[in-house]
């Protein structure tokens, strides 16, 4: 059961659900990365075993540099969830657009903002995950708050398709109710 509760925990921490906490690894679990082109699967190798794929996006400037955008993937009962992370300071009533390669524009809402920043969290229809798995490149526009230029960001999909195809089917928790 620790070891269930310890693949949630990195599962959610992932997509930071737990107010941006860092995901609490047991000491008894393995953490292992493997790399797929321009993603990271990140597993903890439990049983069940518990994974998700991830790009990141750093950015230089005269003022520094840090992270532009973090993409997380992981599969849940319903499907595949995207969740983004981006910095403070953009127009949270604007939200996220998103776009593979020429297809139509996805618009999604922000979720949350927590200490390490503000994220769009949402489940990929079937049609779009089918367009992120035959793209080149994922488009993901937004706006400086009180800017009325949309930056873009470019996530490539280099290996994401066998990233993807890594992740295990999700865990489905028992009845216990019955």
């Amino acid at each position: 059961m620790n070891r269930l509760l310890t693949a949630m925990v990195f599962l959610l921490g992932s997509v930071s659900l737990l107010g941006g906490a860092q995901a609490q690894e047991a000491s008894d679990v393995e953490t292992t990365t493997e790399t797929y082109g321009d993603w990271t699967l990140v597993c903890i190798e439990a049983t069940p075993r518990a994974c998700r794929m991830v790009q990141r996006l750093d950015v230089e400037n005269e003022e520094g540099g840090g992270r532009l955008l973090e993409v997380t993937m992981l599969r849940n009962q319903q499907g595949v969830l995207i969740a983004l992370e981006l910095p403070f300071g953009l127009d949270l009533r604007a939200g996220v657009v998103i776009q593979f390669d020429e297809n139509d524009e996805i618009t999604l809402p922000f979720s949350t903002c927590y200490p390490s920043g503000c994220q769009v969290i949402a489940l990929l229809a079937p049609e779009h995950l089918a367009q992120f798995r035959a793209g080149t490149v994922m488009r993901v526009g937004f706006r400086g708050m009180g800017q009325q230029e949309t930056l873009v960001a470019e996530v490539s999909l280099n290996g994401s398709s066998m990233a993807l195809a890594e992740l295990p089917e999700p865990i489905v928790p028992s009845d216990a109710g019955s």
